[in-house]
């Protein structure tokens, strides 16, 4: 027994000395989305699988693909004006999501913020051609002046 717990022990040595330089050499995910509405920014621990996407306008990231809290900065007057737009298109069921990510943002309620977003991203993805493609305009606008 004793020769067993000396064997597994010279073999454990090596495995936990790799395992200890491996974390030490491990670097944090940094991801960062700008988007028309802003930047948003998240730092992950070592180990955790970060990964950021932009949504029409808006920045999401997840660490381990769960909600966390993202720094940010805010184009609060594009979002104003985006909302302005969808109201003058009719499009009141977006402009009402819109204003709900606004609010969570100036909130400060990831949570909220995420599940607006989202729900916002499916309700582009639901408009038919033709409507997406307006909607779609606003931010191509953008890309026409530079």
């Amino acid at each position: 027994m004793n020769t067993f717990l000396k064997k597994s022990f010279l073999i454990m040595l090596p495995v936990a000395f790799s395992l200890i330089l491996f974390l030490s050499f491990a670097k944090p995910t940094s991801l960062k989305v700008e988007d028309k509405f802003g930047t948003f920014s998240l730092n992950c621990k070592t180990f955790e699988k970060g990964s950021a996407v932009g949504a029409y306008g808006f920045g999401l990231a997840y660490c381990n693909e769960e909600i966390n809290d993202l720094s940010k900065v805010i184009h609060y007057e594009e979002i104003d004006h985006y909302i302005q737009f969808l109201k003058d298109n009719n499009f009141s069921k977006i402009q009402h999501r819109v204003t709900q990510i606004k609010t969570s943002l100036e909130n400060n309620n990831s949570e909220m913020y995420f599940n607006q977003v989202e729900k916002y991203i499916k309700e582009i993805e639901n408009l038919t051609y033709s409507e997406k493609e307006i909607v779609l305009s606003f931010f191509k606008y953008d890309e026409l002046k530079s």
